[in-house]
């Protein structure tokens, strides 16, 4: 713990992204072996928000951060970075960056009505096939681990149904279509 202060340092400092991400690699396995020591308060989490012109594998490596380090007290901090991430250019940070939120939305079970209504917002606003099938695979997990709490955006999101393309993502479009037929009108 005596020597995240320099790992901390060579994130921010560095004007190498790739000794950047070796830190955050570092950083990572700390985090995991010393849980304990980084969710005490004992460091900012905004210390790993990504700025624009980090490169996408150090992006992608401050998510995990992120999301291993997120708890109750700073969630609503988070998700609000998390907003921001999805305005972004970049397709592959803007899909980790939902499947995060679901993650998220696991780990914090309070947060979870925030992160539906932030990505039914993504949905209205972002018609574009990425963002729809990123967050419908959120969708799926969500609707698994919290039964009957989020059955009412079921017909926001099925309206995209058309912009999906990706088989994964099509594949649990019909398991919506099957598991809550109920709540969907002209199902078929």
């Amino acid at each position: 713990p005596l020597i995240i202060p320099s790992f901390l340092s060579l994130i921010r400092k560095s004007e190498f992204p790739e000794i950047s991400f070796v830190a955050l690699r570092t950083l990572t396995l700390l985090v995991k072996k010393y849980q304990n020591y980084f969710t005490k308060g004992k460091l900012n989490i905004r210390y790993f928000f990504c700025l624009y012109e980090d490169p996408s594998y150090v992006k992608a490596e401050k998510l995990e951060i992120i999301v291993s380090l997120t708890n109750p007290t700073n969630v609503v901090t988070v998700l609000n970075e998390f907003e921001e991430y999805l305005g972004n250019v970049d397709i592959v940070f803007v899909q980790k960056t939902i499947h995060c939120l679901g993650k998220i939305a696991l780990k914090v079970q309070a947060s979870s009505r925030r992160i539906v209504d932030i990505l039914v917002n993504q949905l209205s606003q972002h018609e574009t096939s990425y963002v729809i099938e990123a967050a419908i695979l959120v969708f799926a997990d969500l609707f698994r681990i919290f039964p009957g709490e989020f059955e009412s955006v079921i017909s926001q999101i099925l309206s995209h149904i058309d912009l999906i393309k990706d088989p994964t993502s099509r594949a649990v479009v019909v398991w919506m279509l099957g598991q809550y037929s109920p709540f969907i009108s002209n199902v078929d």
